[in-house]
């Protein structure tokens, strides 16, 4: 796993709590926590218990080390601007454990709604390969504007079932 353009301090600083955080991967590992009890194994109040490790990087954690088919997802800030464009619910889905569930949760009713897994959904919302829309998820969520458009192609996806944002938009 990388840290993406973050570089490689903080590799080095969460390589320096490894043997605090083994134990909540095997805790991870062996199934039975929600989101928001997930979450929190990672976080003291509002913040990370480990230098280096925000919430977009232990999500990673949360999901590669949960048991497949739960509804725990990579959550970053990429994900967390999609959402709220789409959803046209500014500051919901914030890096806490509470907005950590809600993202979850919205992400599964997405993928309901457009038939696919959870996991494909999420990369949607990421939209790694495509950084028009990563500029455009950025620009929206920092100025509000435009989030009414989305939120109405959302509801036509409610109402409708059919996905009326082209896949490239995503890719």
């Amino acid at each position: 796993m990388a840290w993406g353009g973050q570089g490689p301090a903080n590799a080095v600083l969460t390589w320096k709590s490894r043997t605090l955080i083994e134990p909540i991967l095997t805790k991870l590992r062996a199934g039975g926590l929600d989101g928001l009890q997930a979450y929190q194994l990672f976080t003291a109040g509002r913040k990370s218990r480990f230098p280096g490790l925000g919430p977009s990087y232990f999500t990673k954690l949360i999901y590669f080390f949960s048991p497949p088919g739960r509804s725990l997802y990579i959550v970053d800030n990429y994900v967390l601007a999609s959402i709220e464009i789409l959803t046209g619910l500014p500051h919901r889905y914030r890096a806490t454990p509470g907005g950590y569930v809600a993202a979850c949760r919205e992400i599964d009713g997405m993928r309901k709604i457009l038939s696919g897994s959870g996991a494909r959904m999420e990369a949607r919302l990421f939209s790694g390969k495509n950084k028009d829309w990563r500029r455009h998820a950025n620009q929206q969520v920092l100025s509000r504007s435009g989030a009414d458009g989305y939120r109405n192609q959302m509801m036509q996806v409610y109402s409708t079932g059919k996905d009326p944002i082209p896949p490239a938009a995503f890719w």
